[in-house]
């Protein structure tokens, strides 16, 4: 269909420049690297050694799900069970992550242990001080690849947690209360300017929507991802920039929304001329927990699931190019953000890649809670491999997320402009880790000892 020309100083050219940054992974997790290894491959899309984002296209997202299924075992009848609680004692996955390393040096840890036992979320945490040991407890089920390639629950396709992020999790604890656990993706000032000026020289003409669009992704160049707390060589990194990517390629229609009549950005500018000229909203996603309880005693503590909540404020570059916030929200760009917030659950069943967000998002929490509260003194047990502390234990390198080219989608909307430039994910862990409730009931809850049998690290 041939696209119309629009005369810039009659209608509004909407603008939307988002990024993509989704990982692929390289080594063996746990065996020191080397073979290129496909595990743990988040959305279908990679990163470059030079950290330029190349999106798979289906053809070959499906070979790389072919080989990520014929690598993969399956959990066994046992591990296969879908149940409400999995314990895992942690001395115990400590000792047998310990003893694979020195009987199979080299060798990527057995994926039981890669995918902490099927558990798809912490929802306890015990301690057994007589015993040296700790427990984490929660939901679990079996595994496989699904067809974004993401490891899923076998049967509620629900994402499973992974022993690699837990670690990262635990050894990076402090540098994420210190720097704050985000990443956003932001537009360059020169970039912004450049893009700025081509509009000027378009207003009064006719332009080809097309043409426009192409100018402007010219002239707006390469956007930046910044990421803290933790490196972004690591998989928490990867999936925390992907997800955000992911909302804003909803938002803007540049991806099929993955539920129906799920209301997009686009789709309610559309409809509406409430956006104000000069606006330039930019969304994040932060955890919300209704409630973190300990016992009296601090020996059983229960963590409720994540809630994500997705948030947007107008912000612009200054006269200086630094990106400033302005305190107030566009009305549509706010009526989308609490659009995503109410139908989060669902998308995470349509796109696992939003309930990996929300497992980083809880295990970082998990992590807090441990440090906060000095978990491992009051359980008198070090963890030197499963905190990183250990050099036995490499988790994986994922190619760095830099830098990525802009999207831009048009649509008429009431005379101004917008630009959609950045987002990101904000994950205020510590703080979270410091609400506390005391719940006497907690203490019945605990088993009075780990309950793990002797030849293996978890029990149902």
């Amino acid at each position: 269909m041939a696209m119309r020309g629009w005369a810039l100083g009659r209608v509004v050219i909407l603008l939307a420049c988002v990024v993509l940054a989704v990982p692929a992974a390289y080594g063996q997790f746990g065996g020191g690297g080397g073979r290129g290894s496909l595990f743990g491959a988040v959305g279908g899309v990679s990163i470059d050694a030079s950290g330029i984002v190349r999106q798979v296209d289906l053809s070959t997202r499906a070979d790389i799900v072919r080989q990520l299924r014929a690598q993969l075992a399956g959990a066994g009848d046992e591990l296969g069970q879908v149940v409400p609680i999995r314990r895992i004692s942690l001395k115990r996955l400590e000792a047998a992550v310990a003893e694979f390393l020195q009987t199979h040096p080299g060798e990527v840890l057995p994926e039981s242990i890669r995918y902490l036992g099927g558990l798809q979320s912490i929802r306890y945490i015990f301690v057994y001080p007589q015993q040296h040991d700790m427990v984490i407890a929660g939901p679990a089920e079996g595994w496989r690849v699904d067809e974004r390639g993401s490891v899923v629950g076998a049967t509620t396709g629900k994402p499973v947690l992974q022993l690699e992020d837990l670690i990262v999790a635990l050894k990076y604890v402090d540098q994420a209360a210190t720097e704050g656990l985000s990443c956003s993706i932001d537009a360059t000032a020169e970039g912004f300017a450049r893009m700025q000026r081509v509009l000027k020289q378009q207003r009064g003409r006719r332009v080809n929507p097309a043409r426009l669009a192409a100018a402007v992704k010219q002239a707006y160049g390469p956007q930046t991802v910044q990421v803290t707390g933790v490196p972004r060589t690591t998989r928490m990194a990867n999936v925390l920039v992907a997800a955000d990517y992911r909302m804003k390629r909803i938002a803007m229609e540049l991806d099929p929304a993955p539920l129906s009549q799920l209301d997009t950005y686009f789709g309610m500018l559309r409809r509406q001329a409430r956006t104000s000229a000069g606006s330039h909203p930019r969304w994040w996603m932060e955890p919300k927990f209704d409630s973190i309880k300990r016992s009296p005693d601090g020996l059983a503590w229960s963590i409720s699931p994540a809630q994500v909540v997705v948030k947007t404020e107008n912000e612009y570059f200054d006269q200086q190019g630094q990106v400033r916030q302005t305190g107030k929200q566009d009305p549509v760009a706010e009526q989308f953000a609490r659009t995503m917030t109410r139908r989060y659950d669902e998308l995470v069943q349509a796109d696992p890649l939003f309930g990996e967000l929300r497992s980083m998002m809880e295990l970082a929490v998990v992590a807090a809670v441990i440090e906060k509260h000095s978990l491992l003194e009051a359980a008198r047990i070090e963890l030197p491999l499963l905190t990183g502390r250990d050099h036995r234990m490499k988790t994986e390198r994922w190619a760095a997320p830099k830098s990525v080219a802009p999207e831009c989608s048009i649509a008429r909307v009431r005379k101004g402009w917008l630009v959609v430039a950045s987002g990101g994910v904000d994950i205020d862990a510590w703080r979270i880790a410091g609400e506390v409730v005391v719940a006497k009931s907690l203490t019945a809850q605990r088993p009075d000892a780990p309950a793990v049998a002797e030849n293996r690290w978890w029990a149902n």
